[in-house]
């Protein structure tokens, strides 16, 4: 018989080709979580900005009453009466349409008006402001304003 010992420079190789081998398989599976993960954070979730308005037909059907008149109809909330004026639970307040962050709790006060009222909003890219003379009135005291999303400028 003739047998063939395994000397120590067969044993080194055979080391290395299989910690090459290792190696090269973690650095693939480390390479597929972190691709994997970053296409997760690339989903959009929540607001988007590119997404389109959705037509008045499916915002009628989407919204409540007094919340289609406010949005599209530039009509103003019943003061006392609406769903936030005084609402006190954290939170951030969005668009009823895009769903984009708009205010947060922390910047609420009592404003005495019976609507929600803020003293900023989270990003100011995502307001315009509308001076109101509505009933013809004319604040000389200070204006008053009516927020809108910038999505409305677009309808």
């Amino acid at each position: 018989m003739n047998s063939t010992r395994i000397t120590g420079d067969d044993t080194s190789r055979v080391s290395l080709c299989v910690g090459c081998s290792v190696a090269a398989l973690l650095i693939g599976v480390a390479l597929y979580f972190a691709l994997a993960a970053h296409a997760l954070t690339k989903e959009p979730t929540g607001f988007d900005p590119n997404r389109p308005v959705p037509s008045d037909a499916t915002l009628r059907s989407r919204l409540k009453p007094d919340q289609y008149r406010v949005t599209r109809q530039n009509g103003t909330e019943t003061a006392f009466q609406n769903e936030y004026w005084n609402n006190v639970r954290p939170g951030i307040y969005v668009d009823v349409i895009t769903g984009e962050p708009l205010f947060c709790s922390l910047d609420k006060f009592d404003g005495g008006t019976g609507r929600p009222t803020f003293t900023k909003p989270i990003s100011k890219d995502s307001i315009a402001e509308k001076d109101d003379n509505s009933y013809d009135m004319h604040r000389p005291f200070g204006r008053r304003l009516n927020i809108v999303h910038r999505t409305a400028l677009r309808s």
